[in-house]
């Protein structure tokens, strides 16, 4: 193997071993314990996560969702139509929505889906 080749496998490591770290820290993934939450419920819309990632909550709950910073989020709706698609662009802005209904309502962030950044609000009756 000649040293351009080992060059080129190596960064080919650094890159898959860097893109699979974000996708397991980028939200999503950490299952809540405990009952179902009431009242509000806030996500921080972080750098490139929803935290946190996974909500479990009661009929009637507002979930509100915070932007930490000025990056340009989506909270898009996957499959279901609980929701219209938000964004929030700038510094503490704001989205919120109360559930009604029992389900899983997944979604997800349109310029960081790619890193990982997904979240779930799961509403089960108490």
């Amino acid at each position: 193997m000649n040293r351009s080749t080992s060059s080129r496998l190596v960064v080919s490591l650094v890159l898959a071993l860097s893109a699979a770290l974000l996708t397991s820290a980028c939200g999503g993934n950490d299952s809540p314990t405990g009952p179902p939450q009431t009242g509000t419920v806030e996500i921080q819309l972080q750098a490139q996560s929803f935290e946190p990632g996974d909500v479990l909550i009661e009929p009637g709950t507002t979930v509100r969702w915070v932007n930490a910073q000025s990056i340009q989020h989506t909270i898009t709706p996957d499959g279901h139509d609980e929701w219209e698609r938000a964004v929030v662009s700038e510094a503490d802005q704001v989205f919120e929505h109360t559930f009604h209904d029992e389900g899983t309502f997944p979604y997800f962030c349109e310029p960081h889906q790619a890193v990982g950044m997904t979240g779930r609000i799961r509403v089960e009756g108490s």
